[in-house]
């Protein structure tokens, strides 16, 4: 599940923000990715993740590429072990991918800070753990 915040409420910004393309503080960065408007609110450009035991390369993800619109709603469907919760987990912000990239409304991740994910999971994901 992927929770929208309401674009129409700007958050609580304390300092000016003129624009959004290279601001680098927490509020502006937020504002970036809460309001900027984008063809795609999420975009996995490229991921790849592999996880390695004991000399065994297990490869989750190779060079997948998917891109999700405002307002659209999205299954992901497969075999067991082919990949879904990988990338759940590394579009979420909980993993991420050895490459490739992620772009949340036209705002690459790649730069991110453990800040900047925190405020990704707290302001634009929604998670439904299931026991």
């Amino acid at each position: 599940m992927i929770a929208i915040v309401d674009r129409n409420r700007p958050p609580n910004v304390n300092n000016r923000v003129e624009g959004v393309d290279g601001l680098r503080n927490g509020y502006a960065r937020l504002y970036a990715i809460l309001f900027r408007k984008a063809k795609f609110m999420l975009e996995l450009k490229n991921i790849r993740k592999a996880y390695v035991t004991a000399g065994f390369t297990q490869v989750a993800l190779d060079d997948v590429s998917v891109a999700f619109r405002d307002n659209e709603f999205v299954a992901v469907l497969g075999a067991s072990g082919s990949g879904k919760t990988t990338m759940l987990n590394i579009l979420g912000g909980l993993d991420h991918a050895d490459s490739g990239d992620i772009v949340i409304n036209g705002v690459s991740t790649k730069d991110y800070t453990d800040k900047d994910w925190d405020t990704y999971r707290n302001h634009r994901i929604g998670f439904i753990f299931q026991s």
